[in-house]
């Protein structure tokens, strides 16, 4: 998917696994996670932040800070069409 070419460029080489997270209220058949996640194949991503590094927001409005906090993220860049690099935040 086109969307996220500017995504996939910014991202380290070799990432395995990645988070998902979106604030859709419906996904019919889960459609838009499945081409989210053929789009970075061979990766592979995880509903939620994840336990990787990185998750990969596909939004329908801009995370707030509420959103971001509750999902224990950070937003490292935001992409054009609802794209966005989240970082997980690290423990303490």
């Amino acid at each position: 998917m086109r969307r996220y070419e500017a995504l996939r460029s910014q991202l380290p080489p070799g990432i395995k696994t990645m988070g998902y997270i979106t604030d859709m209220e419906k996904d019919p058949g889960e459609v838009e996670f499945h081409l989210t996640q053929y789009a970075f194949a061979p990766a592979i991503l995880e509903k939620g932040p994840g336990t990787a590094r990185y998750a990969i927001g596909n939004m329908v409005k801009d995370p707030t800070a509420e959103f971001m906090e509750k999902q224990g993220v950070t937003a490292v860049k935001m992409f054009p069409n609802g794209v966005v690099l989240f970082e997980r935040k690290a423990k303490h």
